[in-house]
């Protein structure tokens, strides 16, 4: 059999601009915080941050404060301004008290171990429901201190940047809700509503003092109630477009409130605990427990699926399974920490394994745990490379006909790519795994699948405008694709590259653009 690449190409001519950012939405716009604007320096150093929210309110350093460095690669190029914990910014907005708020941060705690670190503290302390506050503490978990009660829980990664979205209020005057990068990881009251005086404001410390944030911050907007789920996502897409972000946002992104609970009775540990989060998007495993999955209704033979997968804590098994036959029938992939004995099951390596379950009635603890029995479960492929703690993956799976690629990665880097010739499952349910493992998280699904016999001519199929975003859908041709643009079709530039699904969104403008969309398609 040969096998060769063969490239589709499509081409779409539209009015649309270089990219430009979007702005958030300013009805109830309380603060906002750019630092690309109203940044005053004295010998390289931050002496005042002017809000550019209608307030207009001006920050200032009692002291030297952070120095604004240039561009930030890891920010999308944009300027940030850098705190070493020696230094904070006040403001203040007299006689005026906020009950409810939403904010959002585009931030990077630079160490990897804070002793609360505080990115911003609204009020003064005293009683519960009196202050909004984001700190990080005792290494990296989420602190929050509420002006009376302190809540600790959820993990704020010290690795790069992210987007963090606390809401006040709500539903609950005393609720408080932090999301960091589309994950919800801490919910909890205060012993009262929330009443925060305004007219005390510090951005990168608490308000008597120390407990200084050290990290860069690039963007900090505040709204002075809880946005409806439209509004947080129209700012969420501007932060995400504005600083590189991943789109967590896709369109295609799969809820899954109707997938099945599918579990094994092996170790004598508890049931898996799937908690779906309130907008249906994503996925948390709560408990040690025993051989789970969360299986999709819908059944899949060709296409690319994408997600991201990560834990905090225990050691033990995480990962997907497809080709989904019956519960002794199914491909799956399932990733260790380290190499470890259990009972009379034999030994798991760390590491990554993909393997094919073939057994009549339901596999044994053995055969999830070890392999230990090749008559029921084939390895067809290993490493020995463990996750890490807290860290959210992106994989993505291809399904064509007899192959089976894996990529497994950690931002932009490549810890995994593997390529697979295997046809004994060619349709199957999809659906989420995890083995003696708590605290899992699995969110930003994206099913793109061909079901027909061929991928098809490649063709663009949607164009959308919408506000200040042109989104553009494409079909056949097979991944991952390239898409270019020209103002005439002569000299293409690469917009992205390495796409596995079939859409993208981008800055809407009112000059005529040509766009391409290149897909390779492996054919025998």
């Amino acid at each position: 059999m040969s096998r060769h690449k063969k490239t589709a190409l499509a081409i779409l001519a539209l009015l649309v601009s270089s990219p430009l950012h979007a702005q958030p939405p300013q009805a109830d716009q309380f603060l906002w915080l750019r630092a690309d604007l109203g940044t005053e320096e004295t010998d390289g150093r931050i002496t005042s941050w002017t809000d550019q929210s209608p307030n207009g309110t001006v920050f200032t350093a009692p002291g030297q404060g952070p120095v604004l460095v240039g561009q930030e690669p890891a920010a999308g190029n944009q300027p940030v301004l850098r705190f070493s914990g020696s230094e904070q910014l006040n403001g203040s907005v007299p006689n005026t008290t906020l009950g409810e708020a939403t904010v959002f941060a585009v931030v990077n705690f630079t160490i990897p171990s804070s002793d609360n670190d505080y990115l911003y503290t609204f009020g003064n302390s005293g009683r519960s429901g009196s202050q909004f506050t984001l700190s990080r503490y005792g290494g990296d978990t989420a602190y929050h201190y509420d002006g009376s009660r302190a809540n600790r829980f959820g993990r704020i990664p010290g690795s790069g940047f992210l987007i963090s979205v606390q809401e006040y209020g709500g539903g609950d005057p005393a609720g408080q809700k932090l999301t960091i990068d589309s994950r919800v990881i801490q919910s909890t009251l205060a012993n009262g509503s929330y009443q925060v005086n305004a007219g005390t404001m510090i951005i990168g410390g608490w308000s008597s003092g120390g407990y200084r944030f050290v990290g860069d911050l690039a963007e900090i907007i505040v709204y002075d109630r809880v946005l409806s789920p439209e509004e947080r996502a129209e700012v969420e897409d501007y932060l995400l477009a504005r600083y590189g972000r991943p789109g967590y946002r896709l369109s295609t992104a799969t809820d899954f409130s109707d997938w099945e609970v599918v579990q094994y009775e092996v170790f004598a540990q508890p049931n898996a605990n799937w908690v779906i989060a309130e907008d249906g998007l994503s996925v948390d495993q709560l408990v040690n427990c025993d051989p789970s999955m969360l299986l999709s209704q819908a059944t899949f033979s060709r296409g690319t699926i994408q997600g991201e997968i990560g834990s905090g804590t225990a050691p033990d098994f995480m990962g997907f399974v497809f080709g989904f036959q019956d519960r002794g029938r199914f491909y799956a992939f399932d990733w260790k920490k380290i190499a470890a004995s259990y009972q009379d099951f034999g030994t798991a390596p760390a590491g990554m394994r993909l393997r094919k379950f073939h057994v009549d009635g339901d596999p044994d603890g053995g055969d999830f745990w070890s392999s230990a029995n090749p008559e029921h479960v084939t390895v067809l492929r290993q490493n020995n490379i463990p996750w890490e703690a807290g860290v959210v993956y992106d994989y993505s799976l291809v399904l064509e006909p007899g192959i089976i690629t894996i990529e497994i990665k950690n931002d932009e880097t490549v810890l995994e790519s593997w390529i697979v010739e295997d046809d004994t499952y060619p349709t199957g349910r999809f659906g989420y795994y995890v083995n003696s493992l708590q605290n899992v998280f699995y969110g930003r699904l994206d099913f793109n699948i061909l079901d027909a016999p061929g991928a098809g001519e490649l063709r663009i199929s949607r164009t959308d405008i919408e506000g200040q975003y042109l989104s553009l859908g494409w079909e056949g041709g097979a991944p991952p694709y390239t898409l270019e643009e020209s103002d005439n079709i002569g000299n293409w530039t690469v917009r992205g590259s390495g796409i596995n699904g079939r859409s993208i969104t981008l800055p809407a403008g009112h000059d005529v653009k040509f766009f391409r969309v290149k897909g390779s398609q492996t054919v025998d």
